[in-house]
């Protein structure tokens, strides 16, 4: 009844990894201002991720782009991560760089915006600063994730550190994520002489 408990729900539905649930409760919803949209723009996003489904990303592109482009928001910390965000799912890296950097100091001992600040940096090339924000990641899931394994191991090793790529392939457990860990430093290791 209450359009709060509503977006408190969602909310807590994807924090908990309910992604359908936290869908039915968006789908229907008619957006009034920028964080029903942000919301709505998230559920979408992950949807998309989740299941690999190119029409869900879609939708939260356009819902970033909108709140982001808008004049009430394009200045705000919320219009920044909505553009970056908008730019993301595009893999249009180098404007979301522009973007995160912004509004970077902001986010110091956010996990969730270093992943996303060393998965951009890494696409361009940043290799420096896209380790510098993986090691600033503290939530032990991201740490075990596959994900932030194969980055951290790939700045590692640009950035002329392949022992520390190493050590943590020989850490993990045998399994087919080792094996494509093992294949990725040997040909960036390879490539960096």
């Amino acid at each position: 009844m209450i359009p709060e408990a509503r977006l408190n729900l969602v909310i807590h539905y994807l924090k908990n990894e309910e992604v359908n649930e936290a869908y039915k409760l968006v789908k229907d919803m008619d957006c009034v201002n920028p964080k029903e949209y942000i919301l709505k723009a998230v559920v979408h996003c992950v949807m998309g991720q989740k299941n690999d489904q190119k029409e869900h990303l879609r939708i939260a592109q356009n819902f970033f782009q909108m709140v982001g482009a808008s004049p009430s928001e394009s200045d705000t910390i919320p219009g920044r991560q909505c553009m970056a965000s908008c730019f993301f799912i595009l893999k249009q890296f180098d404007d979301v760089m522009v973007y995160l950097k912004s509004i970077r100091p902001y986010f110091l001992n956010d996990d969730d915006f270093n992943w996303n600040f060393g998965l951009a940096s890494a696409s361009v090339n940043s290799f420096k600063d896209a380790e510098e924000a993986l090691l600033s990641i503290q939530k032990e899931s991201y740490k075990q994730d596959y994900s932030y394994l194969s980055w951290l191991c790939k700045c590692y090793i640009m950035n002329k550190k392949p022992h520390l790529a190493w050590e943590i392939y020989i850490n993990m457990e045998t399994s087919n994520e080792s094996l494509a860990l093992l294949n990725l430093i040997a040909n960036d290791a390879y490539k960096m002489g």
